[in-house]
């Protein structure tokens, strides 16, 4: 969830540090770091919640999820960065980051059990 936080706090700086190089490559450095931490912690936390077939379909689910997030979020972000602006890119960004956020709070509401296969 930590990762997500970054990123959501760094995504709106970006518009502002494209004009300073300095500041501008250490940003997407670390942001780039922490969001792509997410697909590594999702694997870590199913993982740590199925095991067996559990554990496979889980994984399977998350690397769908995944792909179709790949696939599908430059097509959603060229399409408005083309009828809106450059700007579109970090809202769809922004908005990835906080579903992120909104689902990590919501697993962690629920009580932590363990699936076996």
């Amino acid at each position: 969830m930590h990762a997500g936080v970054v990123v959501l706090a760094l995504l709106p700086l970006l518009p502002w540090a494209v004009a300073y190089p300095w500041i501008c490559w250490p940003l997407l450095f670390v942001a780039g770091a922490a969001a792509g931490s997410v697909y590594t912690l999702s694997l870590v936390a199913c993982g740590e919640r199925f095991r067996g077939p559990s554990l496979v379909s889980a994984t399977a689910i998350v690397g769908a999820s995944w792909s179709v997030a790949s696939f599908g979020g430059p097509i959603v972000a060229g399409t408005l960065m083309r009828s809106v602006g450059a700007d579109a890119l970090i809202a769809v960004l922004t908005a990835a980051a906080a579903a992120f956020l909104v689902a990590a709070w919501w697993e962690g509401r629920r009580p932590a059990t363990r699936t076996s296969g």
